[in-house]
């Protein structure tokens, strides 16, 4: 996920995760499918013959969708003939493919080894460390992507690179850097709303509020209906004493479909900024109907339960709190006076 700088800052980063949306996040280099021959002659006969069977299967079963099956084949190459390239690359891919990035990484590392500078190898491997959480190793791969480019008679880097290296950038906290990866992204794919989202995102984590402001209105612009940037306007413009633009954007992020329930817990809590517990509780409790598991909202809740006096209602929600954060003093101080208040103290 890519980091906030600053606590109060910390739901607007939801969105620049390394599970962003499918028109977004970077897809993963095929196995190469031009390999006329993925095995070294010069090894014994049978291995050989056996591991290029097995390659071209596993080709085959890609090309069909079948990517368990194309994942059995190309390991079992890699088993026959560990030093081709080849192989080890079209094994990362598949498991990069199948959401099993840690297995990923040391097969690129290998391919990588053993056929350097290759453009499709790097954009793997960078792709595996970073769903790995490991965005700083990602960062070096897709610089050499880059860099490889620019070599003559290279094809140019489509906009996904841009979009996991900014992303790698960010997680490692250079917003700067990241910013204009985004840009450059957002050169070749047009303007889009999650990247404005995205990189109203990073302005707001630098501290520069009006580009921020902007880049949030530009994605709003762009596709009405793009919840998240509602949001984080709502937040931006709640940190900035603007309740009342907040409250009417998060009111309207609360209309869209399908309703986002952060978007809903953000609505609460510009309410409760505005001194409305009673208007907030029931927004509270729609968002944790649909996420309990929301950042704080249990707290939240009940502490606005608590002060409209509800104190039973509340109890149950600080204690769900507290799972969370079982050390936390003041959750524990504010059950202990609910609980004393309803005179259940034990």
């Amino acid at each position: 996920m890519i980091l906030s700088r600053s606590v109060l800052w910390c739901a607007i980063a939801v969105p620049l995760s390394w599970q962003g949306s499918a028109s977004a996040v970077p897809a993963q280099t095929p196995p190469k499918a031009g390999t006329t021959r993925a095995v070294d002659p010069a090894k014994n006969a049978d291995a050989a013959k056996k591991a290029d069977v097995a390659f071209r299967a596993g080709l085959a079963a890609h090309q069909q969708g079948q990517i368990e099956q194309a994942r059995e084949q190309f390991a079992e190459v890699v088993r026959l003939e560990p030093a081709i390239p080849e192989a080890r690359e079209a094994l990362g891919a598949v498991l990069l493919e199948l959401g099993r990035s840690a297995e990923a990484v040391p097969q690129l590392e290998a391919a990588a080894k053993l056929q350097p500078n290759d453009a499709g190898i790097e954009n793997n491997l960078a792709l595996a460390y970073a769903a790995s959480g490991e965005p700083a190793k990602a960062i070096p791969h897709f610089e050499a992507v880059l860099r490889l480019a620019e070599r003559p008679g290279q094809s140019q880097p489509d906009a996904t690179v841009y979009d996991g290296y900014a992303r790698a950038l960010a997680a490692a906290g250079n917003s700067e850097l990241a910013l204009e990866q985004f840009k450059r992204e957002e050169q070749l794919a047009g303007q889009r709303p999650d990247i404005e989202d995205d990189i109203g995102t990073l302005y707001a984590q630098l501290g520069r509020w009006a580009e921020a402001h902007t880049a949030f209105d530009n994605a709003i612009a762009a596709d009405a209906s793009f919840s998240p940037a509602y949001t984080h306007l709502g937040i931006l413009l709640r940190q900035r004493g603007d309740l009342a633009g907040s409250a009417k954007t998060l009111e309207a992020a609360t209309r869209l479909e399908p309703v986002d329930p952060l978007a809903l817990l953000e609505f609460a809590r510009t309410l409760v900024a505005e001194g409305q517990d009673e208007a907030a509780e029931p927004v509270f409790e729609r968002a944790l109907k649909l996420n309990a598991d929301l950042p704080a909202g249990a707290t939240d809740l009940a502490m606005a339960l608590q002060r409209l006096g509800r104190q039973q209602e509340a109890i149950p929600w600080f204690r769900k709190a507290l799972v969370a954060e079982p050390r936390n003093p003041r959750l524990l101080a504010n059950l202990v006076l609910a609980l004393t208040l309803k005179g259940n103290a034990k």
